[in-house]
C-alpha cells in the first residue's frame, strides 16, 4: 500500500475512534456538552463529528423517539472507504 493509502487509513480510523468516543459520551454523560465551563477537547470532538453526523441526519431523519442510525451509517461508510483504499491504493 502506498504512503497516501496508509495516511488515509489512519485518518479514517481516527475518525472512527472520535465517533465512538462521541457515542459513548452521549450515553454516559449527555449533559457534558451543555455545562457552563467549556471543555476544549469536547468542543473539538463535536466540531469534528457534528458536520458529518448532521449531513447523515438530514438524509435519514430520526422521527419521534426513534434510534439514531446516523453513527451506524457513518461507520459503514468509513469501512467501505477503507476497503476501497486498501484495494486501490
Amino acid at each position: 500500500m502506498s504512503p497516501i493509502g496508509r495516511l488515509l487509513i489512519v485518518i479514517l480510523s481516527g475518525l472512527e475512534i472520535l465517533l465512538l468516543i462521541r457515542i459513548l459520551l452521549s450515553w454516559i454523560a449527555p449533559h457534558l456538552r451543555y455545562m457552563h465551563h467549556k471543555n476544549e477537547l469536547l468542543d473539538l470532538l463535536y466540531k469534528v463529528t457534528d458536520p458529518i453526523l448532521d449531513k447523515v441526519r438530514i438524509l435519514i431523519p430520526m422521527g419521534h423517539g426513534a434510534i439514531d442510525v446516523g453513527p451506524w451509517v457513518i461507520f459503514m461508510g468509513i469501512e467501505f472507504l477503507k476497503k476501497l483504499v486498501i484495494a486501490y491504493l
